[in-house]
């Protein structure tokens, strides 16, 4: 049974970007037009998250304003135009307008909901949109090709890269910072692991790209790693540059582009998602959603209540590859 839908709750705020996040009371505004009203059960700390908290993502929102890109939870009501059958439903969701996931209610557009079937929690629905989706389109531009090269191979996304490319008969060749992490993805089943913390990396890195084929890499660290991935790859090689862990620009080498004819190129799924046709993004939910116990399992670390997101976001900066942090309103 759908709970009443109260006047005011709990929200994290930003007032300033790259300010303190708060938790205050806030309006439930009835949704409008085309848009359902959300009750968040979890939503997901993000890299994009923080960067988009700092003032350093694609875009800003007026402030003061919610944070969050995505979550689950229940409709609770619907706006004009939206068929009252979506009430009571159980979906996972993305921000709105002027609402972000991180609150106990949002308001967002319908299409930006998506039911979720029977077998999947929501805990994990909240995390089955951003790094899935992210993982699969990745992937996609790899077709045809014997491998890959991509950082931050030890986070959530990374390791669903790594399930995802085994299954596609794909290698990668994975970049990361830490031995630990290197023994991590071995044990998961990654055969090319290279520290870039190690002296020798970048001859080894240089060697595997050549040897395997590798001509295209997904980056999301920035800085100088950016570089040093581009200058390993063959000539007319591709860097797909999809996120800044560093927050450096990336430190790429002119003659690499002018000439080796390798490229830079960029990805940011809220394009695709924009851009992308209802029965695209049907077809590919539906392969998410049906491997959603297998190649895009995430695991979680720790769970915080809303009032705790300061801790929470401290704690995931601190430990970006341990396990998701989940705020659980």
């Amino acid at each position: 049974m759908v709970q009443p839908i109260p006047a005011t709750a709990w929200s994290a705020v930003v007032h300033a970007y790259g300010g303190a996040v708060t938790v205050e009371k806030r309006p439930v505004y009835p949704p409008g037009p085309g848009e359902a009203l959300v009750r968040i059960a979890t939503s997901p700390i993000n890299p994009s998250d923080l960067l988009y908290i700092m003032g350093e993502y694609g875009f800003r929102k007026p402030l003061p304003m919610i944070p969050g890109f995505e979550a689950s939870g229940q409709i609770v009501a619907v706006g004009e135009g939206v068929s009252e059958a979506l009430i009571g439903l159980r979906v996972a969701c993305t921000y709105g307008t002027m609402d972000g996931t991180w609150a106990e209610y949002m308001r967002t557009a319908a299409t930006n909901c998506i039911p979720l079937p029977d077998h999947i929690d929501l805990e994990h629905g909240a995390m089955l949109i951003a790094n899935p989706l992210t993982a699969h389109l990745l992937l996609d531009k790899a077709s045809g090709m014997k491998a890959v090269v991509q950082t931050a191979a030890a986070s959530a996304l990374g390791r669903m890269i790594i399930r995802l490319a085994q299954r596609r008969g794909i290698q990668v060749i994975n970049v990361v910072h830490r031995q630990e992490q290197v023994n991590d993805l071995q044990a998961l089943g990654a055969d090319h692991v290279l520290n870039s913390s190690d002296p020798a990396f970048e001859t080894r890195l240089r060697e595997l790209c050549h040897d395997l084929g590798a001509h295209l890499a997904f980056e999301s660290v920035a800085g100088p790693l950016s570089g040093q991935i581009l200058s390993a790859l063959p000539d007319a090689s591709t860097l797909i540059v999809y996120g800044a862990l560093s927050l450096q620009p990336c430190a790429i080498p002119p003659a690499e582009l002018i000439f080796r004819k390798k490229r830079v190129d960029g990805f940011w799924l809220i394009d695709w998602l924009s851009a992308s046709s209802m029965e695209s993004l049907v077809s590919i939910v539906t392969e998410v959603f049906s491997a959603a116990e297998s190649d895009f399992k995430t695991e979680v670390r720790a769970r915080y209540p809303l009032p705790e997101v300061a801790a929470a976001i401290n704690d995931y900066m601190n430990h970006m590859t341990g396990g998701k942090v989940l705020l659980v309103p």
